[in-house]
């Protein structure tokens, strides 16, 4: 992916699911393990990365360890990391750990001409979201305090539906009151999840709706039921856990990760145009790829065009 100049650069990957210890499996598969392999493959693909968005569901049981493992990892990278929790999070441990030079829990970063806000859509101990008074509020002030900056909000649940039955229990319970703020703020260009294990494109509330794919295993769309997707079991069962293994066998590893940029200026146009936001951005969209054994799952580049 071509660097663009004045252009930030957002890899977001979701879902890590990572157990109290790294050798520890979940649904068959070493989360930790994946996690690594995956940000490895994104750093490898994308010319820069500016800053890490991870969505939520970083831990599967909220544990310290698990917290502790990821700081570890995200801090060699030395590049700039924004978490927000999920479901299965446990968000006082985050913020406690989560609390160096490069990786933390902001909920607002701005930029020349972008801001993230990032909102906490947890329930503790219920796996469906919801949006309360005070991070409706939180919301409502970044995009009134910063008209001029185009908004990108970051949020674990989906506010949409994916047409699987038993995940659409879980989105955002109150999405009604998302949706009459967005609706207040032409600013707001876009919003983006984790949650889904599968990678969501929707056009809805004049805006465009985003899900990232989970780091390990995604669930099976348009299921009513609970159930993994038969696709990436296909990919996961190689046990050994080398490189060698991986880049010459397509079952051994699937990467998932979204990258989005955030530009003000013109660019090369370089993907597939995959819809239109407004007359002024535009979202072009990666065709899925395998590179060295790895299947690219999703990546999105959004810019504003002046």
């Amino acid at each position: 992916m071509t660097k663009i100049a004045s252009c930030l650069s957002i890899l977001q990957i979701s879902d890590l699911h990572i157990l109290e210890r790294p050798e520890q499996n979940l649904q068959g598969m070493n989360t930790a393990y994946y996690f690594q392999a995956v940000l490895r493959q994104a750093f490898a693909e994308l010319d820069a990365v500016d800053l890490l968005l991870l969505t939520g569901d970083l831990t599967q049981y909220g544990s310290m360890q698990g917290y502790q493992f990821i700081l570890d990892v995200l801090q060699a990278y030395q590049v700039p990391a924004v978490c927000l929790p999920g479901n299965h999070d446990h968000y006082p441990y985050m913020q406690q750990v989560f609390a160096t030079e490069w990786v933390g829990c902001q909920k607002h970063r701005l930029f020349d001409k972008w801001q993230l806000i990032c909102l906490n859509s947890q329930i503790p101990g219920e796996d469906h979201g919801t949006l309360d008074a005070d991070e409706l509020q939180f919301l409502e002030a970044c995009l009134q305090t910063h008209p001029d900056h185009y908004a990108l909000i970051a949020v674990h649940h989906p506010c949409f539906k994916t047409q699987s039955a038993w995940l659409d229990t879980m989105i955002i319970n109150n999405s009604h009151d998302l949706q009459a703020i967005v609706s207040r703020h032409p600013n707001v260009r876009a919003i983006t999840c984790g949650h889904i294990h599968q990678q969501a494109d929707v056009q809805q509330w004049g805006i465009q709706l985003l899900g990232a794919p989970s780091t390990c295993f995604q669930f099976k769309p348009d299921s009513q039921l609970f159930a993994l997707d038969n696709t990436c079991m296909r990919m996961a069962p190689c046990k050994q856990k080398s490189t060698a293994c991986l880049a010459s066998c397509q079952r051994g590893f699937i990467a998932t990760f979204m990258a989005i940029n955030l530009s003000c200026r013109h660019f090369l146009v370089l993907f597939q145009i995959a819809g239109q936001i407004n007359r002024n951005t535009i979202v072009r969209q990666h065709r899925p790829q395998f590179a060295h054994g790895f299947l690219v799952n999703l990546a999105f580049e959004i810019h504003h065009i002046i």
